[in-house]
């Protein structure tokens, strides 16, 4: 089972590229939403990993994910030391 993560920052993309998991960094929803097609007709990704801020670009599109399969797994991770949140 592959995992694979889709950010819309450098930070967290090479922690976890560290780790061996391949990522890609977009930030308009259409994009997004492209690479979320692309992995899902993949069956080896099992885990695909979301920053804050591209999960809530594409919550919607996750929610109705989430309902109909089991696989892949969606996790969304926050962003470490985000000003806005603060």
């Amino acid at each position: 089972m592959k995992m694979f993560c889709i950010s819309d920052t450098l930070d967290i993309s090479l922690g976890l590229r560290l780790s061996g998991i391949e990522y890609v960094i977009l930030e308009k929803r259409d994009e997004v939403l492209e690479k979320l097609d692309e992995l899902l007709k993949d069956k080896d990704y099992g885990i695909i990993i979301l920053t804050d801020e591209i999960y809530k670009l594409v919550s919607d599109k996750i929610e109705i994910l989430e309902k109909e399969r089991n696989i892949p797994l969606f996790i969304k991770i926050p962003e470490i030391g985000d000003e806005k949140n603060e």
